[in-house]
């Protein structure tokens, strides 16, 4: 019977399709961060490259075309392999703060999932910690994997630091804006 069949694809659709795609959401939850040290400190040095402002040697890895510093396993911060750090400079400050903005907005098309804090040109964004799922046809299942943003605008220099985990909890970047804080020149 065709009209048995429409039905059953109707309600599969209406009913069964929103239900997966709401279980497939990731989960969100809040994460801790310790932002006061970078967030207190001050940039005495005006500048148009990120190696005036920061000691890049913090780094293990530092790609200066596209501004991304990172961590490897055999080097001294070994904990910190899951934390990328990306650096912008805009010499315009309206322009940075709409650009910190974005920045913070980004991934979730919202700013609902962020805790800010500061004002004008001394600023930061918390994300959520978000849980990643498996597809839909792998039954939405936990995939293990978090992923966690902040983002700090000190002036017109943008330092935004992404963290990909195994650990829901972890503190690594904790550690790596202590590592920014000491790596900025005076």
């Amino acid at each position: 019977m065709p009209g048995k069949k429409a039905l059953a694809t109707f309600i599969f659709f209406c009913l069964i399709i929103p239900v997966l795609s709401a279980c497939c959401a990731p989960k969100k939850s809040p994460q801790q961060v310790d932002v006061l040290p970078l967030y207190n400190a001050t940039l005495l040095i005006k500048s148009d490259h990120v190696e005036d402002l920061i000691s890049l040697d913090i780094f293990d890895t530092y790609n200066s075309n596209i501004e991304l510093g990172g961590w490897s396993s055999s080097g001294d911060n070994p904990d910190l392999v899951n934390v990328e750090v990306m650096f912008e400079i805009i010499s315009d400050l309206q322009h940075a703060r709409e650009e910190f903005l974005w920045e913070c907005q980004r991934r979730w098309d919202t700013t609902d999932d962020f805790i800010f804090g500061g004002s004008d040109d001394n600023q930061y964004c918390i994300s959520y910690v978000i849980a990643a799922k498996h597809s839909p046809d792998a039954l939405c299942l936990p995939s293990g994997e978090y992923s966690s943003l902040v983002v700090f605008q000190k002036g017109g220099l943008l330092i935004r630091l992404d963290e990909w985990t195994r650990d829901k909890n972890s503190r690594a970047k904790d550690k790596a804006i202590r590592l920014l804080t000491q790596a900025i020149k005076q």
